[in-house]
């Protein structure tokens, strides 16, 4: 099946909604399900690295949201999809730079 360029660029359009809400979300589930099982487990080191990559991961849709916003020759629509994607990105990565300074401030087991 085919899909028509201008429906790839609409798809593209909501990469930083779908990458900036799924690893807010994963990296949420990550956190919870260390400390959970294992409190020494889910240490600074872990939270850090995984909250880097889950930042690379949110960034990387945003660019691409952002990215086809600026090359789509169509509607406002896409455009304005595009907007709120990288807005939802914005967010999403501002909610995963707080539970990663989190994880330096709370003590991941408990005295």
């Amino acid at each position: 099946m085919d899909v028509a360029p201008n429906q790839r660029t609409a798809w593209r359009g909501w990469a930083g909604s779908a990458g900036g809400i799924a690893g807010a979300l994963g990296y949420q589930q990550l956190l919870s399900t260390l400390l959970h099982f294992n409190c020494h487990g889910g240490g600074t080191s872990l939270g850090l690295l995984s909250g880097a990559l889950v930042l690379a991961v949110i960034a990387a849709g945003a660019w691409i949201s952002w990215r086809t916003r600026m090359i789509s020759s169509e509607g406002g629509a896409i455009r304005l999809a595009c907007a709120v994607s990288v807005m939802t990105a914005a967010l999403s990565a501002l909610l995963v730079a707080w539970m990663m300074l989190a994880t330096l401030i709370v003590p991941s087991c408990l005295p």
